[in-house]
């Protein structure tokens, strides 16, 4: 599941459906991750991936 700045990555343990007839349901996630803050753990990859390109090839490690 993904929200404004929040993944959750897990299993899904049951889905049932909401009402007799309805097109939505009800899901039991059983959590595996956690992640939070997504926009800021975006920006610092594109930092790290700007600055791996600005460096020359035989310093990056």
């Amino acid at each position: 599941m993904e929200t404004d700045g929040l993944l959750i990555l897990g299993d899904v343990c049951r889905c049932v459906r909401a009402a007799e007839g309805a097109e939505s349901y009800y899901v039991a996630i059983k959590v595996a991750h956690r992640l939070s803050l997504l926009k800021e753990l975006h920006a610092l990859n594109q930092a790290v991936a700007g600055q791996a390109q600005k460096e020359p090839a035989h310093t990056r490690a």
